[in-house]
């Protein structure tokens, strides 16, 4: 959204650049222009709009990499922007100008606001929603845009630039009144009618630029003060009482991705400022932006890693990892193993000491398949949020070098390494010892599988096409998960199964193992869990009566498996 209060009253303030840092892990990305974006809205979907001066409208599909510019109709000043789903839209802007889309973006249509003031937030629950703009004026809608009222307009001074739907009931909007303080309003039905409590940034003047509430008591707004620091005030009483941190920036945005369940919150301002909360906006944290342009809007998917910032001069800044500095940890396996098919006449078969495992079926038409397990969680502070996920193998023997598919499966129940080392190439095992996988055995000869074979998840995690000798690497979305969830409940960590192809003989692949030259490695990316930093003493401020001055009356306006089956064409 954007925020006039600098325009009519800050003018006069200083901008204090901060110092910039190579290794932040906010990127920019090209607009296609240097317009001044005032408000942006990502869907999880990775549809995301951004809007801003001379009627600009851009559009992004694939999380703000890359952006297309669409006509709006318009070249007055647009300042914020809410999207339904990928195709429904509203943005609003100068002169009570009112955009609304139903086709993605390809047409946008005027409604009639029925007010000339420019308007600066929009913000919806359902297909209710409500408006804030110049003159204290508050729109509300109950048709997703397609028609507004008027809630109440026509006073001296102020505004709300900042406006959240916590529910299709209960609405908040943040500004400023007529006599330059910060004033939060809630409604309790729609939009329809209002309450207002006026207070100070820590017995300073000023005005919000932004308002979200967590829950019915809790709630943050951004600002800026007439010394010309930034504040975040945070309430846990209604807005009754605040709680004020100061900046050295004027901060004006905030967003926490899932409202009512996460505490993690993103707060973006001037000079290229970006803070991080991971406590309901308790504390905050200074992230990289690698800018020093003011920065005027942040939106992110409810995932709380996948976001976009806005600013001054056509800025667009992405992240895919939650805006912290990324981390890297290389580990080698803490066990591995092969599950040799059960034949009767050769016994219960393993290799947990040997340099090799395998994965596919053998020209004895006889089935292999790995094991392999990470210490996730003694690699990996608690609380960390994992990014990318990535192994490395490197396949040292095949019969056959076409080509074969080897997937990787999420291992259900525990499994050991005991003592066996199979001779020679290692394809046909040894007996096996005590505590041993095998391919009956969890732990030989007492534990044993659900299912022979393994018990492994359906769900693919990587898949990987295997043909000549040398080195190769899984990464998936879905690794990322396992990974997360490991680190989060190690007690269900129990690796991978490496599947190959078990439609026909001679598939089997060798990989070397922990004990080899060449053993596996896991590569994980994370962003570390927040650290407790000292943080200044917020001081409480008492919210005082006010009472709103007269205005004129509005008229309307508008399982586990085993063996799977052949894969065809393999």
């Amino acid at each position: 959204m954007s925020s006039n209060f600098k325009a009519l009253h800050l003018g006069f303030l200083l901008v204090f650049f901060s110092s910039l840092n190579l290794f932040g892990q906010w990127s920019p990305v090209d607009s296609g222009t240097t317009n001044n974006l005032n408000g942006a809205y990502l869907l999880d979907s990775g549809t995301a709009f951004v809007v801003g001066d001379a009627g600009t409208i851009l559009k992004t599909t694939d999380a703000g990499a890359t952006w297309a510019p669409l006509t709006s109709g318009t070249t007055s000043a647009l300042h914020d922007v809410y999207l339904f789903n990928p195709n429904e839209g509203v943005a609003v802007g100068e002169g009570g100008l009112i955009l609304r889309t139903t086709d993605g973006g390809a047409v946008w249509q005027s409604v009639a606001s029925g007010v000339k003031d420019s308007l600066r937030s929009v913000f919806f629950s359902g297909v209710n929603g409500i408006c804030g703009g110049d003159s204290q004026t508050i729109l509300y809608s109950a048709d997703s845009g397609a028609s507004w009222q008027i809630g109440q307009t026509g006073f001296f001074g102020g505004g709300f630039p900042g406006g959240h739907m916590l529910s299709p009931s209960i609405g908040l909007v943040a500004g400023q009144n007529s006599i330059f303080q910060p004033l939060v309003g809630n409604s309790t039905d729609g939009g329809v009618s209002w309450n207002f409590h006026a207070f100070y940034f820590d017995n300073n003047e000023g005005g919000c630029t932004d308002i979200r509430f967590l829950d019915v008591n809790t709630g943050v707004v951004s600002g800026m003060v007439f010394d010309g620091r930034g504040a975040i005030a945070r309430t846990t009483d209604g807005g009754m009482n605040w709680s004020t941190l100061f900046f050295d920036q004027a901060i004006e945005s905030v967003d926490f991705p899932v409202t009512n369940t996460s505490n993690i919150g993103f707060a973006v301002g001037w000079a290229g400022r970006i803070l991080h909360t991971a406590n309901a906006g308790v504390t905050w944290i200074a992230q990289t932006s690698g800018t020093s342009r003011n920065l005027k809007d942040v939106s992110f998917a409810t995932d709380g890693l996948t976001g976009i910032a806005v600013g001054e001069a056509g800025i667009i800044l992405r992240t895919t990892n939650g805006g912290g500095p990324s981390l890297s940890v290389s580990i080698n396996p803490s066990k591995d193993n092969t599950l040799y098919e059960y034949i009767p006449a050769d016994g219960d078969r393993s290799n947990a000491l040997g340099n090799h495992f395998f994965a596919g079926e053998t020209a004895m038409s006889e089935i292999r398949r790995g094991v392999v397990a990470f210490d996730i969680a003694g690699s990996i502070p608690p609380g960390s949020t994992i990014t990318g996920v990535s192994l490395s193998m490197h396949m040292s023997r095949t019969l056959l070098e076409t080509a074969q598919t080897v997937e990787l499966h999420k291992l259900l129940a525990d499994w050991g390494e005991g003592t066996s080392h199979a001779p020679g190439e290692e394809g046909d095992g040894a007996p096996a010892t005590t505590n041993d996988a095998t391919w009956r055995h969890r732990f030989y000869d007492t534990v044993f599988w659900t299912t022979q074979g393994g018990d492994f998840s359906n769900t693919v995690s990587a898949s990987q096409s295997i043909g000549a000798i040398g080195d190769y690497t899984w990464s998936s979305g879905q690794m990322v998960a396992d990974v997360q969830t490991w680190l989060d409940n190690p007690v269900n960590n129990f690796g991978w199964l490496v599947l190959g192809d078990e439609s026909a003989s001679a598939t089997a692949k060798r990989f070397d193992t922990r004990e080899s030259t060449s053993p596996p490695v896991l590569t994980i990316e994370y962003t570390a869990g927040p650290t407790p930093t000292p943080t200044p003493t917020p001081t409480p401020t008492a919210t005082p009566s006010v009472t709103p001055p007269p205005r004129p009356t509005p008229g309307p306006s508008g399982t586990p498996r085993g063996t799977p089956p052949p894969r065809p064409g393999m």
